[in-house]
């Protein structure tokens, strides 16, 4: 979290858990129920800040001198080729919600898992020894 506030040179707080999926599901669910009003509510009910960091002040300056120096050159060389490529690219590949939505693949090499059953696994595993 020190590394996120001094890249973006603002406090970053943690939240006060590590399981904020299952928060998250919690809050949809108590908002579902009606337990809190809208989201904003339960928000504010369900959650606190943990630890708050503040940005070093020598580590954001030399962040901010790589964003300038590294990344915006770099953005600014790669734009127009990638620009191209997806002008050129399937549109699965520059939209993937659009593909899954529409019912295309999204890479045919993919392969689904062989599954194998427990008896021709207990077969394979004494072929095995």
């Amino acid at each position: 979290m020190q590394v996120t506030a001094d890249i973006f040179n603002r406090p970053t707080s943690r939240p006060h858990t590590f399981e904020t999926s299952g928060l998250g599901a919690a809050i949809a669910g108590a908002v579902g129920l009606r337990l809190h009003r809208d989201f904003s509510t339960a928000v504010a009910e369900m959650t606190r800040l943990g630890a708050t960091f503040e940005p070093n002040p020598s580590d954001a300056e030399l962040y901010e001198r790589l964003y300038i120096r590294v990344y915006k050159r770099m953005h600014r060389r790669l734009a127009p080729p990638l620009r191209r490529t997806s002008q050129n690219a399937p549109p699965s590949a520059v939209k993937p919600w659009t593909a899954v939505a529409s019912g295309h693949r999204l890479n045919q090499r993919i392969r689904q898992p062989r599954v194998v059953e427990a008896s021709h696994a207990a077969e394979a595993s004494e072929g095995a020894s």
